[in-house]
């Protein structure tokens, strides 16, 4: 599953485009959203496009953009050590 904000002629290309390197890497969501991520912030053709895509299956689902970021928003923060100075945000509604 896809969706998109933005431009819809930008959109579409990006998911063409997802949709390839999809099938280059045998259906590995997380693999492929990295790799358009990383062909989207140095392509200088897709750099200029202006859109969000959000592609997702039964187990993951990724934001990418532009600037080269694949956001998982399940991926909660978890400190990797208590603060000692402050303590951790709140957690999230």
């Amino acid at each position: 599953m896809a969706g998109f904000a933005g431009s819809t002629a930008d959109a579409f290309n990006l998911f063409a485009r997802f949709e390839t390197k999809l099938e280059q890497h045998a259906g590995n969501l997380n693999r492929a959203a990295v790799e358009l991520a990383k062909d989207w912030r140095t392509d200088k053709m897709l750099r200029n496009l202006e859109a969000l895509l959000l592609v997702a299956d039964k187990a993951q689902t990724f934001l990418i953009s532009g600037s080269g970021d694949v956001i998982d928003p399940m991926n909660r923060w978890r400190p990797s050590a208590p603060a000692a100075a402050s303590p951790p945000p709140p957690p999230a509604p």
